[in-house]
């Protein structure tokens, strides 16, 4: 049953033309394969078809059910050769050996990323911080760089001296000697939170894979879990998974038993190239291989020129912002006097993501929120009653969260923790799924007919931030006077295309939606008001960077049978302008108040700079493709 078992899934995951490629990727006999293809024919699961003198196996609809049975009943029926976690663990090994073709002359994770830090110091650091002393560093290309810069007590070197053959197994491979019990996996040219370290080390499992959420950037392992939230395989290509769960982070927590099991497998190794991650999903197969996922864990991979510069110039500021966090017990002491309870009946009390604001998840013995903590600058920026109010219309519209707490003065708000809600992220808002939820969430406000306290006008907005920005005597980017001007004059070409007057939520970044199991929330309505529709699908597309043809796509699941016209889309390129001209600007007025965005208000800048442009080719040069 094991060998059909395989078989079947080989031919449900790729297309197979001949039984011998059958064998080489089974590993069975072209004996073994034929009598096993005579079973699935005899009982109806597959389908052979002949296509242009080709034979191609394809499983019946009886097979696919088969199959899936088949897989439930193997996943349940997993070893589990984990035992529960001791709850201390003294090792780690670090994975430095390889080398990348971008970072010529020095590793990437030795170049600096701030001050005196670079990934290896910080993850070196961050471990020392768990009390884990005991570090193995496998090196290979540049290894002086390494002996000469972390010559200090408890870090051992050892050398993988085929570094240029060879992936990361036998990078993992050559620190075996040094391995006798369960240990801390980490890449080297990762950037990770702290929390990263405390959550893996807290979870008890001996051996747990971290992982988060999609994003824009590093998105190389992604997972696909069984229904035990177990791995269940692993790709680079998401043509090759049925759905993606999660994304591998390089950070991990093995049992020495464990390794042991990796090892036995990688003993039989007749290819050097192989990674440590496709040995664990191969170890997944037979053993149950828990998978710890983070919903908002800041964590980048430096594979590239692109990655490594963001991370410098924004990505490890907003790390350190997060982990900055104002004292917990202070915080859980207001909460309790807020919500007139006893601060025994919290139980626990931890960062929970946030730009403008911060938010904490607060956990209490009946039930858990989300404690809003409002950001600097923003009480000149936000009417709180006006969001008080909309939160609350939007609730019972069925698109918002429960707020069982909101202080107008000070903008603090709790709202009621939606269980197993994961927040979205601009690649997951991109996949069609999430496009279809979000789109119609949209749709149903902006045409519920129900009116909200205030409205929002860009141009307003702005010149609120302007009026900051002049007090403080703050600088505007280079080339701001101009775009100044052409910001100015769309508010006279919008007026002549028309606007409509309807509920927008007007903030669409991806981190306003959550979702769970049974539905799609759309949370912060900060900047809620009355609005032209457009301005919420123009936000959209452009924070989770939607490519062309994702944009047609979302446009037609907002849209549905409705026509979307010119005026649409030229209305949908203006706002995209005015956006991030609003942003830029919001960005000097918050800067000016002490907080760093790093590069972000440029970049926005810059982007509404090529959009005028592009806006004056579509709609004002004569070309003939404004409708795209």
């Amino acid at each position: 049953m094991d060998k059909l078992y395989t078989l079947m899934r080989l031919l449900a995951a790729q297309q197979i033309t001949n039984q011998r490629e059958l064998a080489k990727q089974s590993g069975y006999s072209l004996g073994m394969v034929n009598t096993l293809i005579k079973t699935m024919q005899e009982r109806n699961l597959v389908i052979i078809q002949q296509c242009d003198a080709k034979t191609r196996y394809v499983l019946s609809e009886k097979g696919v059910k088969f199959l899936h049975n088949m897989i439930k009943e193997h996943q349940l029926n997993k070893q589990s050769i984990l035992g529960r976690s001791k709850g201390f663990i003294k090792k780690a090994v670090i994975l430095a050996a390889g080398k990348k073709n971008e970072f010529p002359g020095i590793p990437v994770d030795l170049l600096p990323i701030a001050d005196e830090v670079c990934a290896l110091k910080r993850a070196v650091d961050l471990l020392h911080e768990q009390d884990i002393n005991d570090i193995t560093i496998v090196i290979g290309y540049r290894k002086e760089l390494y002996l000469e810069l972390f010559n200090m007590p408890g870090i051992t070197f050892v050398e993988n001296e085929r570094y240029l053959w060879s992936g990361s197994m036998q990078s993992l491979a050559c620190a075996s000697p040094f391995i006798q019990e369960d240990f801390i996996l980490l890449e080297c040219d990762h950037i990770f939170e702290k929390r990263a370290l405390s959550e893996l080390l807290a979870n008890d499992q001996d051996t747990c894979l971290l992982s988060r959420g999609m994003s824009n950037e590093g998105d190389d392992c992604m997972v696909e879990l069984d229904e035990n939230k177990n791995m269940f395989r692993i790709s680079k290509d998401i043509r090759q998974l049925n759905h993606v769960d999660c994304i591998l982070t390089g950070i991990h927590k093995l049992s020495y038993v464990f390794y042991q099991k990796m090892m036995d497998y990688f003993n039989d190794n007749r290819n050097p190239l192989l990674n440590y991650e496709y040995v664990i999903e191969s170890m997944a197969r037979d053993y149950q291989v828990p998978v710890l996922y983070l919903d908002d864990l800041l964590c980048w991979d430096m594979n590239g020129q692109e990655i490594y510069e963001k991370v410098c110039q924004q990505y490890y500021k907003k790390l350190l912002k997060r982990e900055q966090e104002i004292d917990l017990l202070a915080l859980k002491q207001l909460f309790c006097t807020l919500m007139g309870i006893e601060e025994s009946a919290v139980k626990d009390l931890s960062y929970a993501g946030g730009m403008t604001n911060t938010n904490y998840r607060v956990t209490c013995e009946a039930d858990t929120y989300i404690l809003r903590m409002p950001g600097k600058c923003t009480e000149d920026m936000i009417s709180r009653s006006a969001e008080k109010y909309n939160s609350k219309i939007a609730y019972l519209l069925g698109i918002n969260v429960d707020t069982v707490y909101f202080d107008e003065a000070r903008g603090i708000k709790i709202t009621r923790y939606v269980e197993g809600a994961e927040t979205l992220t601009p690649r997951m808002a991109r996949l069609e799924e999430n496009m279809k939820q979000s789109a119609l969430l949209l749709r149903k406000l902006h045409t519920s007919q129900v009116q909200l306290s205030s409205s929002f006008d860009v141009f307003a907005e702005y010149e609120k931030y302007e009026a900051l920005i002049e007090e403080a005597n703050g600088t505007y980017y280079s080339g701001f006077t101009e775009v100044r001007k052409e910001f100015y004059r769309f508010r006279d070409l919008l007026t002549q295309i028309g606007l409509e007057h309807k509920a927008c939520h007007n903030d669409l970044v991806a981190e306003n939606f959550i979702k769970n199991e049974q539905r799609m929330y759309l949370i912060d309505w900060e900047y809620a008001g009355m609005n032209d529709p457009m301005w919420d699908i123009a936000a959209h597309l452009l924070e989770c960077k939607f490519e062309p043809n994702e944009q047609e796509l979302y446009l037609q699941y907002y849209f549905q049978s409705d026509p979307c016209t010119i005026a649409h889309r030229q209305k949908l390129l203006i706002f995209m302008i005015c956006q991030d001209v609003l942003w830029s600007a919001w960005t000097i007025a918050k800067e000016l108040k002490g907080e760093d965005f790093g590069t972000y208000g440029v970049e926005r800048f810059h982007r509404a700079q090529q959009n005028i442009k592009e806006y004056i080719r579509r709609y004002e040069s004569g070309s003939t493709d404004g409708s795209k």
